[in-house]
């Protein structure tokens, strides 16, 4: 339909061209004519060399008009006054259908371009879902929550206090209140190490409900903990991958994360931000945290999940 379009808008502009061509072809003839019947009237022959043409209007006119003007004793021949007049008639009627084609041609314009933006919509809409089916193969997500305990007592140099008194006491205590949260959860798994808790799930519509548990879980920990003069930092990281991909390598991924040490934040990289985009209603806002050097020596997009007030 589009090649019908442009063809019509193609040749709208050439009868516009041609146009213009008329027009300026006879403005400069009813100039020269007009010179020449009011030098004559003068009977100064400057312009003689349009007797010939002026002859031959003279004649076609008569058979339109063939009336004669007195002014005074001289009777005048208005026939080349005619031509005048009926070529600017033409004149303006050319210019009419200059102004009609350009407005067709508009319309035209407008109409291809509704057909280009509605091609371009439905090529977008492809792309969207083929992109979307590409997304939606990585059903599965895996995260890592790990923890660093620090006593606060401990600060001041007069206590005499073993800084590491403690310590690996308190992380493995908050290890196994977060995995007490989270263990009935459906669909999951779960794995240690060290003070890791490592949770797998093919289940992605679930990312929701397993990341709101572990937020709250770890906020109330390190609540708790705050109370016993004890300081909790956790460092959560999550991917999803496909049913091709194994945790083991997903594992290096999440422990770059998990080596930014970006306090209290649940950390992701983009295939993980497109995959939760897809999501009909998230409980979490996606934003970039920042670029970082994940030691490939290239700069890297990192993200942080924020929980939707």
């Amino acid at each position: 339909m589009d090649s019908a379009y442009k063809l019509a808008a193609n040749i709208l502009k050439l009868i516009n061209q041609i146009s213009f061509i008329i027009q300026l072809i006879l403005v400069v003839y009813m100039f020269l004519v007009t010179a020449y019947w009011f030098l004559n009237l003068l009977d100064i022959g400057l312009f003689n060399f349009m007797a010939g043409a002026a002859d031959a209007i003279t004649t076609s006119m008569h058979n339109i008009y063939d009336e004669r003007i007195v002014v005074g004793k001289n009777e005048l021949d208005p026939a080349l006054l005619v031509f005048d007049i009926l070529g600017m008639v033409f004149l303006v009627g050319l210019n009419f259908l200059k102004e009609f084609n350009l407005q067709k041609m508009k319309e035209i314009d407008s109409a291809l371009e509704k057909i280009r933006a509605q091609r371009e919509a439905e090529f977008n809409k492809k792309l969207k879902a083929e992109f979307e089916a590409k997304m939606r193969v990585f059903s599965n997500y895996a995260i890592i929550v790990t923890f660093i305990a620090k006593n606060l007592f401990t600060e001041s140099i007069y206590t005499g206090m073993d800084t590491n008194a403690g310590v690996k006491e308190h992380e493995e205590l908050a290890f196994k209140t977060l995995y007490a949260a989270v263990k009935d959860i459906p669909n999951c798994k779960f794995a240690k190490n060290g003070t890791q808790l490592i949770l797998t799930s093919n289940h992605f519509d679930s990312i929701d409900k397993v990341l709101t548990t572990i937020d709250l879980a770890t906020a109330r920990i390190r609540q708790n903990f705050k109370k016993e003069k004890w300081l909790l930092t956790n460092y959560m990281a999550v991917e999803t991958f496909d049913n091709k991909t194994t945790i083991k390598e997903v594992y290096p991924n999440l422990i770059k994360l998990i080596k930014l040490k970006v306090p209290n934040e649940i950390l992701c990289m983009g295939n993980f931000n497109l995959r939760y985009g897809l999501l009909t209603r998230k409980l979490f806002n996606v934003y970039l945290n920042g670029l970082y050097d994940l030691g490939d020596g290239q700069d890297t997009n990192i993200y942080s999940l924020v929980k939707i007030v």
